[in-house]
């Protein structure tokens, strides 16, 4: 007995500890709830659900997440719909997930036992929710899960009702668990499940997350470069204006309808689709209007949402503008003395006659309606505007640059047909992890007034100043963030060329206006003002200064 008794108390001692260490740990679950913030009526959409354990230290065992899921919604039926017999998934695999329906225990709310979480007794927990609403539960495929394990994202697909109730709002609501606590072991008068909100009604459960259903939807897409434009009709612009409608929903009479800024000049209807919509009205052509002047109103007879492509539109128009010298009040759209940019918001809504497919819910006209708050688009209106882009010469189409690809840049500029520039550089920034290719020499094509001039830039007009260090020894002059300034000297080069040395936008005569004569593109119009360099970088194999990863690898 003698021999045995160290090791019966080494095995208390091993027991008492972990005793203690239950008693002490603390893991603590979390979900956080995605979803279509505004999903159509009838949309079938996923409902994305992200468990974590934020604990800084402790594991937790068993874990699983609640959602509560209103299938009720107004009417008792049309609400957010999910099957009996759905799964939800975990990196594309099912997981397992257990659907429960409240029944009705009296006051139109019911109860039923949970699936996993138990009391300190080892009694099911309850779980309380209105009658005909569901309660879904999801075992995450892990023994247990650790604080500084990535967050685990799983998928429930749902359906909003066909049938669900415009401006009735359906909140769904989550929580998340351990099954077993804070140990692995199966002991709750110890170590009872852990949740992450108590509350047995579902509707007190947080974080909650709100789903509005939505018939109409309306989107605006300016055709042009980076949300920019030199002015000028010269450089005329498009919109074009997408309206989705609701799977298998009808509307008729739906008003597209779009409300031009006074510094914009409506130009002309490009295409409606499907094509024959009705012009109800329409701007004046090539002139800035006020209200109630400034509308375009298209009329479509008929339209249903087509259940096949979620995320296509049911309806499109395009529209033609540009940006004029003066505004409706004719007052400089541009200041002719700084050039500074102005802005020019667009707002767009669309509005029709629903009758639901619900029978119990009223019809109307002009009951169907998209028109989100403020401007659908903000252009900003330039008197010179550049933009920038970049194409893999090593490996055309390639997603992502790997060491030693070149890169090839290319900027574009544009010069408003009402202004006139001289003493013009472009300046430009490469990133650490890529140098300037020595290799290639940078072009510059520029077109004023009909005439083009193109071809190399002279090496004195291209001054490329480098901030990297040097490997191996990582020493340079300014090694302060692995940038590299170049500075493309543009009436420099004209000037070399032998040629005008001015940027003279399309309606500017090359000696001027005289007088201070405004430039008048009715009289006196030479074509757009534009030019374009293009320069090249190679892909280095490792960063020098700047590590955004902290890892100096390209790879």
């Amino acid at each position: 007995m003698s021999k045995r008794l160290p090791v019966i108390i080494s095995v208390l001692a091993i027991l008492l500890f972990l005793s203690i260490k239950t008693s002490d740990a603390a893991p603590v679950p979390s979900v956080s709830i995605s979803h279509p913030g505004q999903p159509f009526i009838g949309q079938n959409f996923d409902l994305e659900l992200a468990f974590d354990n934020t604990d800084a230290a402790d594991t937790g065992f068993g874990p699983f997440i609640d959602a509560y899921i209103p299938v009720t919604g107004a009417d008792g039926d049309d609400g957010i719909l999910v099957d009996d017999n759905a799964q939800a998934t975990y990196l594309g695999v099912p997981v397992t997930t257990v659907i429960q329906t409240f029944p009705d225990d009296g006051g139109g709310t019911g109860c039923v036992d949970h699936p996993y979480a138990v009391d300190g007794t080892g009694a099911k927990l309850q779980v309380c929710g209105p009658a005909g609403d569901k309660v879904v539960t999801i075992l995450l495929p892990f023994g247990s899960f650790v604080p500084d394990q990535p967050a685990a994202v799983v998928k429930l697909p749902v359906t909003l009702s066909n049938k669900a109730d415009l401006n009735h709002d359906l909140n769904i609501c989550a929580r998340s668990g351990f099954q077993f606590g804070a140990d692995a072991l199966d002991n709750p008068s110890t170590d009872p499940s852990i949740l992450s909100d108590p509350d047995q009604s579902v509707s007190d459960w947080s974080p909650c997350s709100t789903a509005e259903p939505a018939l109409i939807k309306i989107s605006k897409k300016y055709n042009g470069p980076e949300d920019e434009t030199a002015t000028g009709p010269n450089f005329p612009r498009e919109y074009r204006i997408e309206v989705e409608i609701a799977p298998g929903q009808t509307i008729t009479n739906l008003y597209v309808i779009d409300v031009l800024p006074n510094n914009m000049a409506y130009r002309r209807l490009v295409s409606t689709s499907p094509a024959g919509a009705a012009a109800i009205s329409e701007p004046a052509a090539d002139s800035p209007s006020n209200s109630p002047n400034n509308v375009l109103d298209i009329r479509f007879d008929s339209l249903t949402g087509d259940a096949d492509a979620e995320g296509s539109p049911d309806a499109v128009v395009v529209f033609e503008y540009f940006i004029p010298r003066l505004d409706a009040d004719s007052a400089a759209v541009i200041d002719a003395s700084s050039g500074d940019d102005a802005l020019s918001e667009n707002q767009a809504r669309a509005e029709g006659d629903w009758t639901p497919i619900d029978g119990r819910d009223p019809g109307g006209t002009s009951n169907a309606v998209a028109d989100p708050a403020g401007a659908e688009h903000t252009l900003a209106d330039k008197s010179i505007a550049i933009q920038k882009s970049v194409a893999n010469i090593s490996h055309p189409g390639a997603e992502h640059p790997v060491p030693g690809d070149v890169l090839e840049y290319t900027l574009t500029f544009q010069v408003s047909d009402y202004f006139s520039f001289d003493n013009v550089n472009v300046a430009d920034v490469i990133s650490d992890g890529q140098r300037f290719d020595t290799n290639f020499t940078p072009t510059m094509s520029v077109t004023v007034h009909g005439s083009t001039s193109s071809g190399d830039m002279d090496n004195a007009n291209v001054q490329v100043t480098t901030h990297y260090s040097n490997p191996p020894d990582r020493s340079a002059a300014d090694g302060t963030n692995g940038t590299t300034d170049i500075l493309f000297k543009v009436s420099d080069e004209l000037n070399t060329r032998g040629v005008d040395v001015r940027l003279t936008g399309g309606c500017v005569p090359a000696n001027g206006t005289g007088n201070g004569t405004p430039p008048d593109c009715s009289s006196f119009d030479q074509g757009p003002t534009t030019g374009t360099i293009v320069f090249r970088t190679v892909v280095q194999q490792e960063f020098s200064d700047d590590l955004p990863s902290g890892d100096r690898g390209m790879c």
